[in-house]
């Protein structure tokens, strides 16, 4: 994507070169000893590996769109997959929190979390509370379908932290998409 090609995160720990005068993108080693081997950009962890190339789309549209709207900020996406079409694991809560902790532990500012459910995750808001408390702000996706979080809660949407913001879709005319 043209707007991200000088967007993407870099994990400082992961990059130069080793003692050996290898280099740390591709040495093999958790350089920085976080527990991730290799995680220059970000962490894939539907697959649990480095490979975080966006075989869905939806990410990288979604980083476009911040990209575009940032341009002249310097403003990084740090790449973290929790849901890959054909994953080996399926997808759970779990990844999602793991995905969730690596960001709040790798400095990002900003989450941008494009999925949820119906079920509420004692581990997911007692994290994302934490991360408020760090002045971390999360954007939530709202639900799909013209869904309505009143009456039927949508988390993390829906757990009611201040560093929440929900979001909808809506058409040219302010409509929730359908």
């Amino acid at each position: 994507h043209p707007f991200l090609q000088n967007r993407i995160w870099e994990n400082p720990g992961e990059t130069g070169l080793d003692s050996f005068g290898r280099d740390k993108r591709k040495n093999g080693i958790d350089d920085d000893g976080n527990g991730f081997i290799d995680d220059v950009h970000g962490w894939n962890f539907a697959n649990n590996t480095n490979d975080i190339s966006d075989k869905h789309g939806h990410g990288t549209h979604i980083s476009g769109i911040i990209a575009r709207q940032s341009l002249g900020r310097k403003v990084f996406i740090m790449v973290i997959k929790f849901y890959e079409p054909n994953q080996r694991n399926p997808q759970s809560v779990q990844s999602t929190v793991e995905s969730l902790r690596y960001a709040v532990k790798m400095g990002a500012k900003i989450l941008n979390y494009s999925a949820g459910g119906f079920t509420r995750d004692l581990n997911e808001e007692a994290l994302l509370k934490d991360a408020s408390k760090k002045g971390i702000i999360l954007t939530a996706a709202a639900g799909n379908e013209s869904s309505n979080s009143d009456l039927q809660k949508y988390y993390p949407a829906d757990y009611g932290l201040t560093n929440i913001i929900s979001v909808a879709a809506v058409d040219a005319n302010n409509r929730l998409l359908k």
